[in-house]
């Protein structure tokens, strides 16, 4: 039995169609990874808290007080913000390094906090966002890889409680 020309005519638009849809497809997979290779490499600051940050610093170290990469050291306005491309991979020659960040808040004493765990090159972001609910401050603490910004690799993904009072800072639960 043969196949009529309009049937014909119909099934080959519908392999065009599937073929177009296919091919849009695998250009959007191949423009995210390549914007994921290009991803990163920035530092975020964000001050969403009524209180001036009079003094922070922001770096990597491991156990034994070997420093690497001094991101920040500045202050930031109450709501202001701040970012910074740091460009190439920050490299760590050692096993494993923290993400060191010491925060002065004005009327308040300085805090350090230590997060995530850095053990192999790291080109992605790192974005700090001190925010407040009433009279609590809180940071929320993330550093990413690629488009997506995984954290798997850092284990930088939190939100921690800031106790002016004790000088102390806690995971939020």
């Amino acid at each position: 039995m043969a196949i009529s020309s309009k049937t014909e005519k119909k099934l080959n638009k519908r392999i065009y169609i599937g073929a177009g849809i296919l091919a849009g497809l695998i250009l959007i997979l191949i423009i995210l990874v390549v914007a994921d290779s290009l991803a990163g490499g920035k530092l975020y600051i964000k001050n969403d808290t009524d209180k001036k940050i009079e003094e922070m610093h922001v770096f990597f170290d491991d156990d034994d007080g070997n420093l690497v990469d001094n991101l920040y050291e500045g202050s930031i306005d109450a709501g202001g913000s701040f970012s910074f491309d740091y460009g190439s991979a920050i490299k760590f020659p050692g096993d494993t390094y923290e993400c060191v960040i010491f925060v002065k808040f004005e009327g308040e004493d300085e805090l350090q906090i230590n997060d995530g765990m850095f053990n192999a090159d790291f080109n992605g972001n790192i974005r700090l966002n001190f925010y407040q609910k009433g009279e609590d401050y809180f940071l929320h603490t993330k550093a990413g890889l690629g488009v997506f910004e995984l954290t798997k690799s850092t284990d930088m993904n939190t939100d921690i409680i800031l106790y002016f009072d004790e000088n102390d800072w806690d995971y939020v639960f």
